[in-house]
């Protein structure tokens, strides 16, 4: 399959072996890492309170992404603009609802940096995600 391995020819057998390991990774396997690794600190937050309020951080992460995949870095004026604005506003929400938790002593420190944690993985996975596709020629 050519979709596996980009430098094959057309027809062409792959080897076939143990040792074959691919040497570049596609950004839907980091996506998914970064992706897995959020949701499992904000698991863990969840553990160490007893209450699963800062899972509704979760909804904040496709909101916020809604405008990069509808490619408002790519246009300029209001729309673009406007774009910028709902992502800035989502990732500061990733942010600040579990502040809040903290503040009305629903959630305890460590539950907090573990939210803290689970939105910084998931913001530097977007980006770097996005940013890795715009840089390349995968799609």
């Amino acid at each position: 399959n050519r979709s596996i391995d980009p430098r094959r020819k057309r027809g062409e057998r792959c080897a076939r072996g143990p040792l074959r390991v691919r040497a570049t990774m596609r950004p839907e396997a980091g996506l998914a890492a970064g992706a897995a690794l959020s949701a499992g600190l904000l698991v863990l937050s969840g553990l160490a309170t007893g209450a699963w309020w800062q899972l509704f951080t979760v909804f904040f992460v496709p909101a916020g992404l809604l405008p990069m995949a509808l490619g408002s870095h790519d246009s300029t004026g209001v729309w673009g603009s406007l774009g910028d604005f709902i992502e800035a506003l989502f990732a500061f929400s990733m942010f600040a609802f579990p502040t809040v938790l903290y503040r009305v002593d629903e959630l305890n420190g460590l539950a907090l940096f573990l939210c803290y944690a689970s939105s910084t993985v998931a913001l530097v996975t977007i980006f770097t995600m996005f940013r890795l596709a715009q840089s390349t020629s995968y799609y």
